[in-house]
């Protein structure tokens, strides 16, 4: 059997730093901070004179997004609803096998999962955060709502990844 886990990987962070690079290309201006590797994937700061926007995005390449896949970017996402308008982007090369919005129970269970996971573990910190069995679901249901509220879902390929990249750093 071939060991090419490696290989993925760094196509994985090829992949990444693409977005990376598509992403600041496509939204360059003076009011903007953008992050590598921050609190997600890729970040972009903008701060106006009377207020600010912070955007999430998780860069996923490979399968599909499954619904477990999900619920750990959701629940990272969860975890930075305090932070000033956020906007979620999940950017994949491939599609996603369910409706975000959908995602709700799965959401629920993986966090109410947290309980017993390590304390540095995005299920355990979000439980942390929520409590789902000991309060009103309803306060993990309305945050829920909030980021699905402000996702966008982004499916490119490499190829066009790249095509779209030299487009707009050709352009005038």
């Amino acid at each position: 059997m071939k060991k090419t886990s490696g290989i993925y990987s760094q196509f994985g962070f090829l992949f990444q730093r693409r977005v990376f690079l598509f992403y600041v290309l496509e939204n360059l201006s003076k009011l903007a901070t953008f992050v590598y590797e921050g609190e997600d994937d890729v970040e972009k700061i903008s701060s106006l004179r009377f207020s600010s926007e912070h955007k999430y995005m998780q860069v996923k390449t490979g399968e599909n997004v499954d619904k477990n896949c999900f619920c750990k970017i959701v629940s990272n996402w969860l975890l930075n609803l305090e932070t000033n308008n956020p906007h979620f982007t999940l950017f994949a090369e491939k599609k996603l096998d369910f409706e975000p919005s959908d995602a709700f129970c799965d959401i629920h269970k993986f966090i109410s999962s947290g309980k017993g996971k390590r304390i540095d573990s995005i299920a355990r910190r979000t439980y942390d955060k929520f409590k789902p069995d000991n309060s009103d679901s309803k306060t993990l249901e309305t945050s829920f709502k909030k980021v699905i509220d402000n996702l966008n879902v982004e499916i490119l390929s490499m190829e066009d990844l790249h095509s779209k990249t030299f487009t707009i750093f050709c352009r005038d």
